[in-house]
């Protein structure tokens, strides 16, 4: 989705500097692309790639199971798990995002987690019996561990969105924006 709003963004913009050459105000639509670049598509990037490269070092069973390896080529791997963060960075270093106010990308990220978390637990506690990681079916044997890796993966969530906040002011040069509090 993301994806699409920036091409039919670019596109819009395209038509207007072509028929009139008067700067184009902020559009709602850009307001929504910066939005979700700084609550989904930054930190959801970087999530992927963090989450998956740093538990495959450690255990490389607990990620993607051996049926899957068998049918799955190896540059799969980069291409799922290694490109988001390199496209998020990309995206953050060539296009300039407006971050939204602290309230308003951290709701959409809580938003995010608990819709997602509802949906994983739904589908391994629930009826269906199926977990969407190999490693949360590990964890499900214990309570508290599956608690605590969930809400570390959670908390990860929130410090990207701040990791991709502070990247994006300092390749900007914008002016300090504090991560408790809005000026």
């Amino acid at each position: 989705i993301y994806t699409f709003l920036v091409a039919v963004h670019f596109f819009r913009r395209r038509v207007n500097d072509r028929t009139n050459n008067t700067a184009v105000p902020y559009s709602r639509l850009k307001n929504l692309i910066d939005v979700m670049h700084a609550s989904l598509y930054f930190p959801l990037g970087l999530l992927v790639c963090t989450l998956y490269w740093g538990m495959t070092a450690i255990d490389p069973n607990s990620v993607v199971t051996a049926a899957v390896k068998k049918i799955q080529p190896a540059w799969n791997d980069h291409a799922m798990h290694s490109l988001p963060f390199l496209l998020a960075v990309l995206d953050s270093i060539l296009i300039k995002h407006k971050y939204p106010t602290n309230v308003k990308g951290l709701s959409v990220v809580f938003l995010f987690v608990f819709t997602y978390l509802s949906v994983v637990l739904y589908l391994g506690l629930g009826p269906a019996r199926i977990w969407a990681y190999p490693v949360l079916e590990k964890l499900s044997r214990k309570w508290p561990e599956l608690a605590l890796f969930l809400g570390g993966c959670s908390l990860l969530f929130v410090f990207e969105y701040f990791a991709g906040k502070a990247l994006t002011i300092f390749v900007w040069r914008e002016r300090r924006i504090y991560a408790v509090h809005e000026d």
